[in-house]
């Protein structure tokens, strides 16, 4: 395997653990705050979030953009980093989601 694609998936993979680290610290599996937390783990927790809210679940639809945008901005500063939910929305990233 070519070095960079493995460095690639072992940052991705440790992305993926800290997907469930919350802004404030306290998150899991270790309590990360702020940019304690790799970007990458801040950016896929705003994706994640976003597409459990907007995708139909066998126990409810999924919500409105304007319900899920409420939320996820309800959450900034908390749950998720300020600065990827501002640029999740600034350069419309839901659209591709």
């Amino acid at each position: 395997m070519h070095p960079l694609r493995k460095l690639s998936r072992k940052i991705l993979s440790s992305a993926f653990y800290q997907t469930h680290e919350k802004y404030n610290g306290r998150g899991y599996p270790e309590g990360l705050e702020k940019n304690c937390i790799p970007k990458v783990a801040r950016i896929l927790s705003v994706c994640d979030v976003w597409d459990a809210l907007t995708i139909d679940r066998p126990y409810r639809e999924a919500m409105s953009f304007e319900k899920a945008k409420s939320l996820l901005m309800k959450m900034r500063g908390e749950d998720l980093s300020p600065d990827e939910v501002d640029a999740f929305f600034k350069h419309e990233v839901w659209k591709a989601l």
